[in-house]
C-alpha cells in the first residue's frame, strides 16, 4: 500500500499538441509540505493544474503517467469523479487568487456559497466564522460584510485561502500565494498555513519561484526546469548541498547570498521554451559544468544514496564545483 498521499509518477501533459510537461515524478505523505520551485514557465502552475483536473479549460490533456491521491487514481478521472476531489480532497489557491474573488458580492457570500457546495449540511454562517478564524482574519463579522475591494491584499489572500478550505481538504495546493506581498504579509501568510496545518492535520503543496519561501515551511523540496523535475530531497539537503546544478544556481542568484555592495550572481541565457527543449539535459544550454553527454542525452530523475533524486550526468562532479560557487 502506497503510504503517500500523493503520488505523480512519470507525469506528461501536452496543451493543444504542444508538449509542456514531461516526466514529472513526486510524492507527498500526509501531512507533509513539498515545495515545488523553478523560474517562471518550469511547469509548477501546470503541474497544479493538471492535479486539479483542470488542464482541458486551457486545451491541456495528460498523455503520460499517473496521479495518485488517497488511493484514487486522479488520471482520467470524469466531471463526476473531479468534482468528488476537487475542493472536497484538495483545495486550491490559484495563481493570481487576489483577483479571482466577485467584486460585486461580498465576501460573505462567496464564502457561504463555498460552504453550502462544498460542505452540505454544516451551519454555513458559523462554518464562514471558523474559516476566517483560521486564516487569522480578526472580527470576522466585519470581513463577511465587506467587498474584496475593501480589503487589503493579505486580506484578500487569506480569503482566497479560507475559501480553498471551505471543504474540509486533506491537501492544500497554493500556488504562489505570496506573490505581490510585501515580505510582512508573506511572513503572515506563511504563518496561516503552519497554523492550519496543526489545526487540521492537512498537507500542503506550496509552490513558488523563490527558494527562501519554502525554506522555512516545507519538508521536501522539488526543483522543476523546462518541464520536468531535476532534484528533489529534504529542505535541509537542497538547501545547503544541492545535487543539480540549476539548483545551486538558483541559490546563488538569491540576494541573502551576497553580501553587501557585492555583484548578484545571474544564471546565463534563457528558460528553457516548451517546444523548443534542447536534445539533451534541458538546462545543458545555461550550464557551465555541461558534457558532450550532458547536450546529447536527457538526464533521468535518479535516486542517490542519501534518499534524494537528482537529473544530472554529471553527479556528483558538477555538484561538488556548483556547491563552491554558491
Amino acid at each position: 500500500m502506497n503510504p503517500d498521499l500523493l503520488t505523480i509518477t512519470g507525469l506528461g501533459v501536452e496543451i493543444n499538441g504542444l508538449p509542456v510537461l514531461s516526466d514529472v515524478s513526486l510524492s507527498l505523505p500526509s501531512h507533509g509540505v513539498l515545495g515545488l520551485v523553478g523560474e517562471t514557465g518550469s511547469g509548477k502552475s501546470l503541474t497544479c493544474r493538471a492535479l486539479m483536473g483542470l488542464l482541458p479549460r486551457i486545451g491541456g490533456t495528460v498523455v503520460a503517467g499517473s496521479m495518485e491521491f488517497a488511493g484514487t487514481t486522479l488520471t482520467g478521472l470524469d466531471d463526476r469523479g473531479w468534482a468528488k476531489v476537487r475542493g472536497r480532497q484538495i483545495g486550491f489557491v490559484p495563481q493570481a487568487s487576489l483577483n479571482a474573488l466577485d467584486p460585486v458580492m461580498t465576501v460573505g457570500a462567496q464564502l457561504k456559497e463555498a460552504v453550502r457546495l462544498l460542505d452540505p449540511g454544516t451551519d454555513v454562517k458559523a462554518r464562514s466564522h471558523e474559516l476566517l478564524d483560521l486564516v487569522r482574519l480578526p472580527d470576522p463579522a466585519h470581513v463577511l460584510r465587506r467587498y474584496p475591494h475593501e480589503l487589503s491584499g493579505g486580506m484578500r489572500q487569506r480569503v482566497m485561502i479560507a475559501l480553498a478550505l471551505a471543504g474540509r481538504p486533506r491537501l492544500l495546493v497554493a500556488d504562489e500565494p505570496t506573490t505581490a506581498l510585501d515580505v510582512t504579509v508573506q511572513k503572515a501568510i506563511l504563518e496561516v498555513f503552519a497554523d492550519l496545518r496543526t489545526a487540521t492535520g492537512m498537507s500542503l503543496l506550496l509552490v513558488t519561484h523563490d527558494l527562501g519561501v519554502v525554506a522555512d515551511v516545507a519538508d521536501t523540496i522539488a526543483v522543476m526546469y523546462g518541464g520536468t523535475v531535476v532534484e528533489l530531497g529534504s529542505t535541509q539537503q537542497v538547501m545547503t548541498d544541492p545535487s543539480h546544478p540549476y539548483t545551486a544556481a538558483l541559490l546563488g542568484a538569491r540576494p541573502t547570498t551576497r553580501a553587501a555592495g557585492e555583484r548578484l550572481v545571474t544564471i546565463p541565457g534563457v528558460p528553457a521554451v516548451p517546444g523548443q527543449w534542447p536534445t539533451g539535459c534541458r538546462f545543458a544550454p545555461r550550464c557551465e559544468w555541461a558534457r558532450d553527454v550532458c547536450r546529447t542525452q536527457q538526464p533521468a530523475l535518479l535516486p542517490l544514496a542519501d534518499d534524494r533524486s537528482s537529473a544530472c550526468h554529471g553527479w556528483p562532479a558538477p555538484h561538488e564545483e556548483a556547491h563552491a560557487h554558491v
